[in-house]
């Protein structure tokens, strides 16, 4: 399955925070999870983590047999 690069992920630039927001919802579960930049040592960091946590939830999404919206 070929999926756009930043597929559920969000950039976020606010005057407190600053990162990737992962955002994604299968059946009744809700997945959110936010990388901020300054935890991650930069943007790019931040970015390749969120990307890495989103792509291991669709697997196990994947596995539970939930389908993608």
């Amino acid at each position: 399955m070929a999926i756009s690069p930043n597929y559920c992920i969000s950039r976020i630039e606010n005057p407190t925070s600053v990162g990737w927001m992962v955002r994604m919802v299968r059946g009744r579960e809700r997945v959110v999870k936010f990388f901020n930049d300054a935890k991650y040592l930069g943007k790019r960091n931040a970015q390749q983590a969120a990307k890495k946590f989103r792509d291991e939830t669709l697997m196990r999404f994947q596995r539970e047999g939930k389908k993608p919206r």
